[in-house]
């Protein structure tokens, strides 16, 4: 099981490198954890945070990742008080910091699928800009589900949020809940790639991707599909660094080159000098001898 904060939350069939000496947080949650017992994953606020329900002996603890902005990982007894975390922060909302209460991030949008379409829409209408932005943004959209959602129901990303109708939002409310349908149903999982590279992944097909001509790898599960994606990224990261490390080495010797070419040039040019200097008093010698 992959906890990594903000980008995953997975299980994997890949070995993957340890350092000789864990981080700091690593022995911590392994001397609170290890041996212990998952009872329950659930999702809070419905938001990209997750917690495991821990059980070790008699002991509980409840473990949050939280995918959002930075990413953490939080610690918690079964009070539901913070241990340790991976980045303790004071915030304006809430604090991450030992002994105090988790709270968990206030929701900054609306939830799209408990809310009818026209509270989608008022809500949408207090937002500024292109209406991509304030899906993501004010609806909490995630930007590759918006913009298929977009594309399927034809309505222009770019349209100006003011000028947004009830009908635009309750096409773009009723496509949401057929995408997270379709992701159910199928459960399946898509990786996006362009040029060889791997550029995303998704629970469902992108259409709007594949109309730009990216190609698309379909894998019997999301989390399998999320499993080869990082370990592609990782390997195409390591290959990138490895190559950057040959093109640094290569610039250094050619560097080295150049030195000695600009070297031997100066030696040549010296010789030549010397070599004239040197004629010149050959030339001269019987006048010296007759001297």
């Amino acid at each position: 099981l992959i906890l990594e904060p903000p980008y995953r939350f997975n299980l994997t069939k890949y070995e993957y490198e340890k350092p000789t000496m864990p981080p700091n947080l690593c022995r911590a949650l392994r001397k609170r954890l290890r041996q212990g017992r998952i009872e329950e994953v659930t999702q809070i606020n419905d938001d990209r945070i997750i917690s495991l329900k821990i059980r070790k002996a008699n002991s509980v603890h409840y473990l949050v990742l939280e995918l959002i902005r930075e990413g953490n990982l939080i610690l918690l007894n079964e009070d539901k008080e913070i241990e340790i975390a991976l980045n303790p922060a004071r915030m304006k909302d809430r604090v991450i910091l030992p002994r105090a209460k988790y709270i968990p991030p206030p929701k900054s949008y609306i939830d799209v699928l408990r809310s009818s379409p026209e509270e989608v829409l008022e809500y949408l209408k207090n937002g500024r800009g292109e209406l991509i932005r304030n899906m993501v943004v004010r609806l909490g959209i995630p930007s590759e589900i918006a913009e298929e959602i977009c594309f399927r129901c034809s309505i222009d990303k770019k349209k100006e949020v003011k000028k947004v109708n009830l009908d635009d939002v309750a096409n773009i409310v009723n496509m949401y809940h057929e995408l997270l349908d379709e992701a159910i149903r199928e459960r399946k999982g898509y990786i996006f790639v362009k040029n060889g590279s791997y550029i995303n992944f998704a629970p469902i097909r992108l259409l709007h991707l594949e109309e730009k001509g990216i190609n698309v790898e379909e894998y019997s599960s999301f989390n399998e599909a999320v499993d080869e994606f990082f370990i592609k990224v990782i390997l195409h990261t390591k290959k990138e660094k490895g190559q950057e490390k040959i093109e640094k080495k290569k610039e250094k010797i050619l560097r080295e080159i150049q030195e000695c070419r600009k070297r031997l040039d100066e030696y040549t040019r010296l010789a030549k000098r010397y070599r004239e200097m040197a004629d010149q008093v050959f030339a001269r010698l019987n006048l010296v001898n007759f001297l």
